[in-house]
């Protein structure tokens, strides 16, 4: 029987590990949280956090699995794609990953290919915040580089408002930076 590693197993995840469960796979599982309502569906769940991609690939290999993957958590993809290029499994690779979940890498590969973008820059602090604002203008969206589900997003329509939010946002971005 194949093996996937579901990296992730909040309720988001909970259906698509019920299906491959369904499809006769053995799903290996792993959340920081214990409670983690998809844990309770899989063969193998262990509770790690997948912000150590070491832990993540000690349960890939003690388990023996034969891919990897993850659903609606962007946080996820670097990790699911670092596991399977450390295992040579089936991957997008690192690179991908990074410029496909990191929105300032996404936006800058999106132009380079021709692709319309709005407006954007990257703010670490509140100079260059304000710098970012005479670059993207009113109204503006701030949120995290490197985080998802909604998490430190704001609607930003005046130099107050940045400053007001722009310190929640870098503190939801691992990275601790944000994109106006």
């Amino acid at each position: 029987m194949s093996s996937v590693l579901f990296v992730g197993a909040g309720r988001h995840q909970r259906h698509a590990i019920a299906q491959a469960r369904e499809r006769g796979l053995r799903v290996v599982a792993v959340d920081r949280n214990a409670a983690a309502p998809g844990l309770g569906q899989a063969a193998v769940a262990e509770v790690v956090d997948f912000a150590d991609i070491d832990a993540v690939e000690d349960v890939a290999r003690r388990h023996g699995v034969d891919g990897a993957l993850t659903v609606s958590a962007d946080r996820a993809v670097p990790v699911v794609a670092a596991v399977t290029e450390r295992l040579g499994l089936p991957t997008i690779g690192t690179a991908v990953a990074h410029r496909m979940t990191h929105k300032i890498a996404m936006r800058r590969t999106l132009a380079e290919e021709g692709i319309p973008q709005p407006a954007f820059a990257a703010v670490r602090g509140l100079a260059e915040g304000r710098a970012a604002i005479e670059t993207v203008g009113f109204p503006a969206v701030l949120k995290p580089v490197d985080s998802g589900g909604q998490r430190g997003l704001f609607r930003v329509e005046t130099q107050g408002d940045l400053e007001s939010h722009l310190h929640s946002a870098l503190a939801e971005s691992p990275g601790r930076e944000a994109i106006l």
